[in-house]
């Protein structure tokens, strides 16, 4: 099932400030192919690979977020199969998503599938490393943004019922 959303205002980035701006160095010299925007959210990510003149595919489990008006955001689960052939797409980004998967590895797996033969995985997750992480570790025991507390409190809606961080980047 897909879907496609009316306008309402700007989609904006579901990242720590500079992200994508990253993503954008990062690609800005890659010649233009197809991309999948695995975990698309609001579409900032993906209006901005279309302005760069990418193709690109967007998914997300909760596509009713999403806000781009010429672009479609196919409902997807992460944690199972991709509904994309093998070999697919040149790129495939990941923009802190993976910490919210069950089964990370199985996600890395099925990108790797449907990634052509020297096509670009680019992955990005939380920093936990950081100090006000660790410190938030030392004097509580919880890396930022992994607060165990949350899993238990009453979610507003289905977007906060699922916008939780279950694995650590430490996984990698």
């Amino acid at each position: 099932m897909s879907t496609t959303r009316a306008l309402s205002d700007e989609p904006k980035p579901d990242t720590a400030q500079g992200v994508h701006d990253t993503l954008h160095e990062l690609l800005k010299n890659e010649r233009p192919g197809k991309v999948l925007d695995a975990g698309a959210g609001e579409g900032a990510l993906t209006r901005r690979l279309i302005q760069m003149t990418f193709g690109v595919e967007a998914c997300d489990l909760n596509p009713e977020r999403f806000k781009l008006t010429a672009k479609e955001c196919r409902k997807v689960d992460l944690n199972e199969a991709l509904p994309y052939s093998d070999e697919s797409f040149d790129f495939v980004v990941c923009v802190e998503t993976i910490e919210h998967l069950r089964d990370p590895w199985h996600a890395v797996s099925e990108f790797r599938r449907v990634l052509k033969k020297n096509g670009v995985l680019i992955i990005t997750m939380p920093n936990i490393l950081c100090i006000p992480s660790r410190l938030l570790f030392l004097f509580v025991g919880e890396y930022s943004y992994f607060s165990h507390k949350r899993l238990w409190e009453e979610a507003i809606d289905t977007y906060h019922k699922l916008d939780k961080h279950v694995n650590p980047p430490w996984f990698f």
